[in-house]
C-alpha cells in the first residue's frame, strides 16, 4: 500500500503525464485505458503477478494505473472481480 507523500506524488503524474489529466478525468481516454486494463493488464497481473521478465517490476502505462487505482478503490468490489475472473 503506498503512503501517503506516494500516493499524492501518484495522482500529481496521472495528473501532469502526457494522455493522462483531463483525458482521463473527462472520459475521452477512459473508454480505451478501461479496455486495455481489462484486457490486458488484469490477465497479465494475474497470470505472472507484479513480475515481467528477469523479476523486473511490471509498470502499467499511466492510463491503466489510475483505472486499476478506481478499481481498487472498491475493494470488495475489486476483490470479488478478480476472483471471479481469476480464481
Amino acid at each position: 500500500p503506498l503512503r501517503f507523500p506516494e500516493h499524492k506524488a501518484f495522482l500529481r503524474f496521472v495528473h501532469s503525464a502526457p494522455g493522462g489529466g483531463d483525458e482521463l478525468y473527462l472520459g475521452h481516454a477512459l473508454p480505451g485505458a478501461i479496455k486495455r486494463y481489462v484486457k490486458f493488464w488484469l490477465p497479465i497481473v494475474s497470470h505472472s503477478g507484479y513480475e515481467g521478465q528477469g523479476g523486473a517490476p511490471l509498470i502499467p502505462p499511466v492510463d491503466i494505473a489510475w483505472v486499476w487505482h478506481l478499481h481498487r478503490l472498491a475493494p470488495r468490489r475489486y476483490a470479488t472481480y478478480c476472483t471471479e475472473r481469476f480464481g
